[in-house]
């Protein structure tokens, strides 16, 4: 809508804004480098960063370099691809890497089945908050799974394996 010309007026919530370093200065540009929470609108930190200061201020670049554990020293050019001809596999990442941060649970060979059939298995813990990957006992990457107390099972959010 802002593209369009009209006012957007974003709702306040809490972010966590870890490092905010002044990279460079010429005359009225700034450089910084910042490491935000989720959710964190770049944009509307410059804005209050210049009403705070009393001059106004807006973004004219915005260069993400990380997120979710992914980092651009991780990242693969357009070059390189397409220099890598057959060999493009070899860029690929584990499927799992992209849920990395969750916590991890390995099913026992009865309960893999069922699971991947998109059915509850049962749990054998209570401690779990949250999506949680579910494995099994050779390592691969089955589902995403949630614990329900109510019943004490997993119950599967998100199935990435067939059967």
């Amino acid at each position: 809508r802002a593209r369009r010309g009209e006012d957007v007026q974003l709702e306040p919530r809490p972010v966590t804004i870890y490092t905010l370093d002044l990279l460079a200065f010429d005359g009225g540009t700034l450089q910084l480098y910042v490491t935000c929470s989720a959710g964190t609108y770049i944009r509307s930190l410059a804005h209050d960063l210049g009403s705070a200061l009393g001059c106004g201020a807006h973004l004219s670049a915005l260069r993400r370099t990380a997120v979710a554990g992914f980092t651009l020293e991780q990242a693969t050019t357009l070059d390189e691809l397409a220099g890598a001809a057959d060999q493009w596999l070899q860029f690929l990442l584990p499927v799992d890497s992209a849920v990395a941060h969750l916590p991890a649970v390995t099913l026992p060979p009865e309960s893999v089945a069922r699971l991947v059939h998109g059915s509850t298995v049962p749990a054998e813990t209570d401690q779990v908050d949250g999506p949680v990957r579910a494995y099994d006992a050779d390592g691969n990457l089955l589902a995403i799974v949630s614990y329900q107390p109510d019943q004490q099972v997993w119950k599967p959010l998100k199935v990435l394996s067939s059967p």
